[in-house]
């Protein structure tokens, strides 16, 4: 927590927006956005404990109204009223909710991202503004923390459109407004700092904190294939029982009704679940989008 926040506050006091610095050194850990928002905390309410914690709150809000939003769109309103309590009150949100870390924030940007997919492959209202909210939602993924908010949500499309075979979907989804937006909305910042920096940026940001993270485990003893199994039950304490028996009950749906929503939310669950593992880097917050 702490090298967020000294960042965002270091940000305010140098007026540097677009290179991170902690101790006055420049560092490449993460993407710019949320050292932006916790110096726009800080910028209104001053330095404290609590200027640094508003962001993960007020993000951790939104995410609770896009769940709700999202399965009252799909589903029922009772349905969406049990998801937003049961997701508020288990034990990873709440302490996400608290932390001074990108997880809430980026969590809430990839969820955004693969609803706004879902609704436009379903042609929900019938319009392709909901394909342009997911290039924009990737795009504030990547400016938080990186590839992975693109590469991930686009992982999970291309999983639910080669198991329906619905290839004339990929030329709807691509759209030159959308890739426009992305590019406007995630690049700026890559080019800056390229410019600032160099290959110093590519090789310490790519590199290290992208690259060697996947390839050689931080904490070998956490590499692991069951690391994810128990996080996710301890993560959803006190739902942990209701959790996996919801989820036999969806494998059981899907052999009976093949539910496109059914279909999208399992490889939602199967691919970041599977790429994770696959990494050598292990972090409880990882699988926190699923």
């Amino acid at each position: 927590e702490s090298n967020y926040a000294l960042t965002a506050k270091e940000m305010v006091l140098t007026a540097d927006r677009v290179s991170p610095r902690i101790y006055g050194n420049v560092w490449f850990d993460k993407p710019v956005f949320f050292y932006w928002l916790t110096a726009i905390a800080f910028q209104i309410f001053g330095f404290s404990e609590w200027a640094a914690r508003l962001m993960p709150a007020l993000f951790a809000s939104a995410g609770l109204v896009l769940l709700y939003w999202f399965t009252i769109k799909t589903t029922t309103r009772r349905t969406a009223l049990l998801a937003m309590v049961i997701m508020g009150t288990s034990f990873e949100y709440i302490l996400l909710a608290k932390l001074v870390i990108t997880d809430m924030v980026f969590f809430v940007f990839n969820c955004a991202a693969l609803g706004f997919f879902y609704l436009g492959y379903v042609k929900m209202d019938g319009t392709k503004r909901w394909y342009l909210a997911a290039y924009v939602s990737m795009a504030l993924a990547v400016l938080t923390k990186g590839p992975i908010g693109a590469l991930l949500p686009g992982l999970v499309m291309m999983l639910v459109i080669m198991l329906q075979r619905n290839w004339t979907e990929l030329k709807a989804m691509f759209l030159p407004t959308g890739v426009l937006l992305f590019a406007i909305v995630a690049l700026p910042w890559y080019a800056a700092m390229y410019t600032l920096h160099g290959t110093e940026f590519i090789n310490n940001f790519f590199g290290v904190h992208n690259y060697l993270r996947a390839t050689v485990s931080e904490h070998p003893k956490d590499n692991v294939s069951y690391y994810y199994l128990g996080v996710f039950v301890l993560s959803m304490l006190p739902w942990s029982a209701l959790a996996i028996k919801a989820l036999i009950q969806g494998c059981k749906d899907l052999r009976s009704q093949k539910s496109p929503l059914l279909v999208f939310l399992f490889l939602w669950i199967a691919a970041y679940f599977g790429f994770y593992s696959l990494m050598a880097t292990k972090y409880l917050t990882y699988t926190f989008p699923i």
